[in-house]
């Protein structure tokens, strides 16, 4: 009787830790394979982890991580598409992803400020030829027009 005793109690401490081991290992598992997703650029993965301990507060802490890598993800979405208006503003001095991309677009601005400059200088300047061209042309035919008067007197008004 005792030796069934001690067996049902060994099955039942068996029982209990493979518990204990899925309940352990389950939310472990799901951040590995959070931690995946995010690692091969899908931002959209689902973190459902709901504890208090130490793998709850990484689950909170993955989740953190996956929203910032989504806002610049999508800040970087709008910069490739020209909006060079989006402002990414860094986390910490230590944040050197949006410190990069902070630099890249006002690098960006600076070059797109020197070609509009560019344009707006050659236009003046291509204007300022097609000017002197008329001035050039009007000259000309005033010329010619007084040349023709010369060479056939009449009334030319």
């Amino acid at each position: 009787m005792l030796l069934w005793l001690g067996a049902a109690a060994l099955a039942l401490v068996g029982i209990w830790l493979a518990f204990v081991a899925v309940w352990l290992t389950r939310p472990i598992r799901q951040l590995e394979a959070a931690a995946t997703c995010i690692s091969a650029g899908d931002l959209d993965v689902k973190i459902d982890v709901r504890t208090d301990d130490e793998i709850g507060r990484t689950a909170q802490a993955f989740i953190g991580m996956r929203s910032y890598l989504q806002e610049t993800a999508q800040a970087a979405g709008r910069i490739a598409g020209g909006d060079l208006t989006a402002d990414i503003e860094a986390r910490s001095d230590r944040d050197v992803l949006r410190h990069a991309f902070a630099t890249m677009t006002g690098q960006l601005r600076g070059v797109v400020g020197q070609i509009t400059e560019a344009a707006q200088t050659a236009a003046q300047e291509e204007m300022g030829a097609s000017c002197r061209s008329l001035t050039h042309t009007a000259t000309e035919l005033q010329r010619l027009v007084a040349q023709f008067r010369t060479v056939t007197p009449g009334d030319y008004t």
